[in-house]
């Protein structure tokens, strides 16, 4: 079944709401319920990616993008990558109109490079602009954990080690994000310190499959590296700010 275009919908949630469907969906999709350290480093990425929930579309935790291998439902939203000068004037040469027809969809507003990447602006309907779309909080947070362990099964170890400088890093090296990976390690670890001073207590969510019983099935087949957004960035700098949580 071909997914549908969905609009843009603000769906916001409380950090206790992404807690408990973060935990479930753990439970469910790795067989076991997540250490508080980890449950913490999984709702710290979600608050990064989404402004503590206020920015999150469509129950997107992650900020993930719908490629072509994606057949579930999908929204357009603008977005911003950091890419290198190079990659940056070729996706200008490509740029086609914006949806609503107010100029190109590709801009770069500044050629200031930080750690020889610049800013790049996508509007839609550029592809870079096509994310995930989920109908709930849980089958949001159930799709970001397949995602994790299909298709960035490398970056595991650190999520398992409750290290969040560890996994930010990891998700770097693995290309979950191009924002830069100091910024977003340091968010990360604050966001994740800021939640275990909370003493949420841990979801008892679903139970773990029964002994051989067929693990759930991926949300996708696993997607290539490059498949998330790089916006992250600006909500990195917003934690710092002090985003209202």
């Amino acid at each position: 079944m071909i997914g549908r275009q969905l609009p843009p919908t603000i769906t916001p949630a409380t950090a206790e709401q992404a807690w408990g469907a973060l935990g479930r969906a753990h439970a469910l999709t790795r067989g076991s319920a997540p250490t508080r350290e980890t449950l913490a480093s999984l709702t710290a990425q979600w608050a990064l990616e989404t402004g503590w929930g206020k920015q999150m579309r469509c129950h997107n935790i992650g900020n993930v993008k719908a490629t072509d291998r994606w057949d579930g439902d999908y929204s357009y939203f603008a977005t911003s990558e950091r890419l290198s000068a190079a990659a940056a004037r070729s996706a200008l040469e490509r740029a086609g109109q914006r949806t609503d027809g107010s100029g190109p969809d590709v801009a770069v507003p500044d050629w200031s490079e930080s750690a020889g990447k610049v800013r790049v602006l996508f509007y839609p309907s550029h592809r870079a602009c096509k994310f995930r779309a989920f109908g709930s909080l849980d089958e949001g947070a159930a799709s970001q954990v397949r995602t994790l362990v299909t298709s960035f099964p490398t970056t595991l170890p650190d999520l398992d080690s409750g290290n969040p400088d560890a996994w930010a890093r990891a998700l770097h090296r693995a290309r979950y994000y191009t924002a830069d990976p100091d910024a977003y390690a340091a968010a990360l670890a604050q966001i994740h310190a800021d939640l275990m001073r909370r003493g949420l207590p841990l979801p008892s969510g679903a139970a773990p499959p029964q002994p051989g019983s067929p693990p759930a099935p991926p949300a996708s087949p696993p997607a290539p590296p490059g498949d998330l957004t790089g916006a992250a960035l600006a909500c990195a700098l917003a934690a710092f700010l002090g985003f209202a949580k």
